[in-house]
């Protein structure tokens, strides 16, 4: 049976799980939120718009690297790439940033290392670049414009989702002197310590419910379980089958990137193979 007679036990065992692992990450948390906040006080969106006109590879490069160093939150992300894509950006520098935004950010590669070890932050950060090609590649050859306006159009209906606020608001401190002098004056302390706060407030549902999600799992469910999930026992067929099965139990878990590394780790102590722990948080 997965679930044993002694559920206080079990239950104690989940949230010390989820604890330790809170506070062996926190750091990282807090210093991937203070850089991005820091860049998304000096770096107004207008700028990023006129940074994104069009899918050039100078685009899309830069699209990346600001994706990289803004909020990590995956509903953020999306809301932000919409707002500059219906205020202008080029669709396909959008979407680039918005995968950077939910793969590429500082504090997702610092948690994975800690939590799962080097070898999943250089396959992400290694992976997440030549996805980014692979999208860019595909939309110059099979978007057309007419798919783009269409999309354009569904963007302007002005649906709101959870972020929506969070993408329109632009607290970036006035844009003269150097970056250094901006973020150092009073507007941009100010903006960055309020980025910051809002990108806590946007994520913590998503991290505490991914912790409480992997200590619930690690507690109740046996690695024997995980193993016969994922094939672990049938090495070939397990490189092939972990991939395709492991975003599943992401989507299941309804957390963001971050949230789901936690997952991964108890998959991975689970002895589910890298690929496919890989695949349980690269997919949101």
């Amino acid at each position: 049976m997965l679930l044993s007679a002694d559920i206080p036990s079990k239950l104690g065992d989940a949230l010390l799980f989820a604890f330790g692992m809170f506070w062996e990450i926190l750091w990282a948390l807090i210093l991937g939120f203070a850089l991005s906040a820091a860049v998304q006080a000096v770096v107004s969106k207008r700028e990023m718009r006129r940074l994104l006109p069009d899918d050039s590879p100078r685009s899309i490069l830069r699209a990346t690297g600001l994706g990289a160093a803004s909020s990590s939150c995956s509903y953020a992300a999306v809301a932000l790439a919409r707002s500059l894509f219906v205020k202008g950006a080029n669709f396909t520098a959008a979407m680039a940033f918005e995968f950077a935004s939910t793969n590429l950010v500082v504090e997702l590669g610092i948690i994975m290392a800690l939590i799962l070890g080097w070898q999943f932050t250089v396959g992400e950060f290694a992976g997440g670049p030549l996805m980014i090609v692979l999208i860019a590649l595909l939309f110059r050859l099979l978007l057309s414009e007419r798919l783009v306006q269409e999309a354009r159009h569904e963007a302007e209906r002005g649906v709101r989702g959870r972020m929506e606020g969070h993408a329109e608001m632009d607290m970036s401190a006035p844009q003269t002197g150097s970056l250094w002098q901006r973020l150092r004056s009073p507007q941009g302390l100010t903006a960055t310590a309020s980025y910051f706060v809002m990108d806590w407030a946007s994520i913590w549902i998503d991290i505490f419910g991914g912790l409480l999600i992997a200590g619930a799992l690690a507690a109740w469910v046996p690695n024997s379980l995980w193993q016969s999930i994922f094939f672990a026992h049938h090495h070939t067929f397990a490189k092939f089958w972990g991939p395709l099965i492991a975003p599943l139990v992401a989507i299941i878990s309804f957390v963001c990137s971050i949230g789901n590394v936690p997952l991964a780790a108890v998959l991975w102590n689970g002895g589910i193979s890298l690929a496919g722990c890989s695949r349980s948080f690269s997919p949101t």
